[in-house]
């Protein structure tokens, strides 16, 4: 199996770029924390299946994450600008690349704004083709797919 055998990853803030993960270097130790993800993936221990996917979806990210999602948050970035005013905000980019979707009440939240504040930053971003508006229920859902692109690409890619 191939892994980042690099050191030196990090994962910054696409603004400030502050570092907000280092995650573990050198072949042997990713390996190691790999095939004990394996095992947690694989354990029968009554965990609710849910749980156990989303627990190891995070495992494996932040055991092996991608470099190119820093390309991503620095083109992000300049077109979350272009898109709107205040797209440019330290904290709406860092939630936006925190996981490959967010939640108004999520921005309205970290960002320390209103309801329709949020909402019209995400809506902008939307309509300028960064983000995905998806209605699930009662809430919508902003997708950012290309990260989800980027996250389900093959590292030999």
């Amino acid at each position: 199996m191939r892994v980042r055998d690099l050191p030196g990853t990090r994962l910054a803030h696409p603004v400030t770029g502050a570092v907000t993960y280092s995650p573990p270097e050198g072949r042997d130790v990713i390996i190691e924390k790999l095939r004990q993800w394996e095992e947690f993936v694989h354990a029968d221990d009554g965990l609710d299946p849910l749980i156990r996917m989303a627990v190891a979806h995070y495992q494996f990210e932040a055991i092996h994450p991608i470099d190119a999602i820093r390309d991503l948050q620095d083109r992000f970035a300049v077109r979350a600008r272009a898109a709107t005013r205040d797209g440019s905000d330290i904290e709406l980019l860092a939630v936006l690349f925190e996981q490959p979707y967010c939640r108004i009440s999520t921005v309205r939240e970290r960002c320390a704004v209103s309801r329709p504040t949020a909402t019209n930053w995400l809506t902008a971003l939307a309509e300028a083709g960064l983000l995905e508006d998806v209605k699930i229920g009662r809430d919508r859902l902003f997708i950012n797919r290309e990260m989800l692109d980027v996250l389900r690409q093959d590292e030999g890619d």
